[in-house]
């Protein structure tokens, strides 16, 4: 079953190749695995109470999984930039917007993380202008 799930684990590419400045891809690694960590602990305080502390969900009533097809399923096609304000505007559930930016970009690169996202050598930043030029994508298929 985990198998199942991480199978739709997804890649990020850049939205505009053109000569404009872009973010680096996640597939190129854009969060640190330092920055995974913390935002793991964040989210078990924060999210895991309703998104599951595996991010499968939880029951009938709780907030959705947040793991392969589940995630794409919401995520596909829409931008970093989305999924952050997205999470900032509306999470935690019982008080938006109560955490610092930096903290929901944690929480971020823990739920890329988690759906084999791979880790690089820098934080993933909350600046909405580099979010901006990420976009969900699915993973290609193996060579």
């Amino acid at each position: 079953m985990i198998a199942a799930v991480l199978t739709g684990a997804a890649m990020v590419a850049p939205r505009h190749l053109s000569g404009q400045a872009s973010s680096t891809p996640l597939s190129a690694g854009a969060f640190s695995e330092a920055q995974s960590a913390r935002g793991e602990v964040l989210y078990l305080d924060e999210c895991g109470s309703c998104h599951g502390s595996t991010l499968r969900g939880v029951g009938e009533f709780g907030g959705p999984g947040l793991l392969g097809e589940r995630f794409l399923s919401n995520w596909r096609g829409k931008t970093l930039a989305e999924l952050f304000e997205r999470t900032r505007t509306t999470m935690p559930q019982d008080s938006p917007g109560r955490l610092r930016e930096q903290e929901y970009a944690d929480i971020i690169a823990f739920l890329l993380k988690a759906n084999n996202y791979p880790s690089g050598d820098r934080d993933l930043t909350p600046a909405l202008g580099m979010l901006k030029e990420v976009t969900i994508e699915d993973q290609p298929a193996a060579k």
